[in-house]
């Protein structure tokens, strides 16, 4: 059967000028957002709210996308022995795909596990809810490069990770537990000038994180509302050298 995303409708979020990616004349601080500065250490909170989703099954090219009978190998008109379609190819029926797994909307895909370390590595892709479904799949546009300093991570994890070459990027799935907000602290080297990218679980960018400069610890202050949740933090190498970093994840006092 051909699968929907979760276009869910998240509450957020942060931009201020102490730590996120935007000017004092262009804030878009909600009201609910706060900036933590506990301790020294500069963030800003990200709120992800209550999860709802959004009805998105659709026809593509007159064939109905929830029904498998629409399989269009299944029609006289249909050219034999074709090759299955790559992954983001367009598709409105599984049989169409290499890995037999269509996306309305979204193309050819795969299923992916949620808590494995950046499983849509390969497709530079976000591993996303389905809706109606407790799967996931590949879907949207990310690309942190090929090693594996990626990671799934929760409330006292503490890791050691590096940022090279030039411009690397790590991917951490980082557990958000309702109503227990989290902090994400990354510190740096001497003179490793890291910046924080995070995105709520459908890949929307809810907040940038890049005011430290080299050596500057960057963070922020993510929470979940009534349900539940994770946010991607791409952690990327913004300086002039290369070298370790420390990323830990504490529940917020």
């Amino acid at each position: 059967m051909v699968k929907t995303l979760d276009r869910m409708i998240v509450g957020m979020v942060c931009f201020s000028l102490f730590a996120c990616a935007s000017d004092s004349g262009n804030d878009t601080t909600t009201q609910d957002a706060a900036i933590v500065m506990d301790g020294g250490t500069l963030g800003a909170h990200v709120d992800m709210g209550d999860a709802r989703a959004i009805d998105a099954p659709v026809a593509t090219n007159g064939v109905d996308a929830g029904n498998d009978s629409s399989d269009l190998t299944s029609r006289p008109d249909a050219a034999p022995n074709v090759p299955g379609k790559a992954y983001g190819e367009q598709c409105s029926a599984d049989s169409q795909c290499e890995s037999k797994f269509c996306l309305t909307n979204d193309g050819c895909s795969r299923s992916c596990d949620i808590k494995m370390p950046n499983p849509c590595r390969a497709e530079k892709a976000f591993c996303v809810p389905l809706q109606g479904d407790p799967g996931f799949a590949c879907a949207e546009m990310i690309d942190t490069g090929s090693d594996t300093d990626d990671a799934y991570i929760s409330v006292g994890d503490r890791l050691t990770r590096s940022l090279t070459p030039l411009k690397d990027a790590d991917m951490f799935t980082v557990e958000v537990a309702r109503s227990e907000p989290v902090s994400v602290i990354v510190t740096p080297s001497a003179g490793i000038d890291v910046a924080l990218d995070a995105y709520n679980p459908i890949a929307q960018p809810i907040g940038a994180f890049n005011s430290g400069g080299p050596g500057g610890i960057e963070a922020g202050l993510f929470s979940a509302g009534q349900t539940d949740s994770w946010v991607f933090v791409i952690v990327r190498n913004v300086g002039n050298s290369t070298g370790q970093y420390q990323i830990s994840v504490e529940k917020q006092k």
